[in-house]
């Protein structure tokens, strides 16, 4: 897209193409791990709220396709669960 112009960025030619989104899948990790470790009830819905933006910005930056993206969330909720 247009306005995640890349440009300034150095990238080795393997780093441009991942299955599925590591990220993601980090991010969708710690949704059901972290709030088992913490006594702070909103922390369920503000880790999901995390890990869906970080999620988006992988799609929205160009870094991923949206099926790599959703196969990293679904992967990191499983290993987490």
């Amino acid at each position: 897209p247009l306005y995640a112009k890349q440009g300034s960025f150095y990238c080795l030619p393997g780093e441009w193409y991942s299955f599925p989104s590591g990220h993601t899948m980090r991010a969708a990790f710690f949704c059901p791990m972290l709030p088992r470790y913490l006594s702070w009830s909103p922390a369920p819905a503000t880790m999901a709220v995390w890990a869906v933006l970080v999620a988006w910005s992988r799609v929205a930056k160009g870094r991923h396709f949206p099926l790599d993206v959703l196969c990293g969330f679904m992967l990191g909720l499983v290993v987490g669960s």
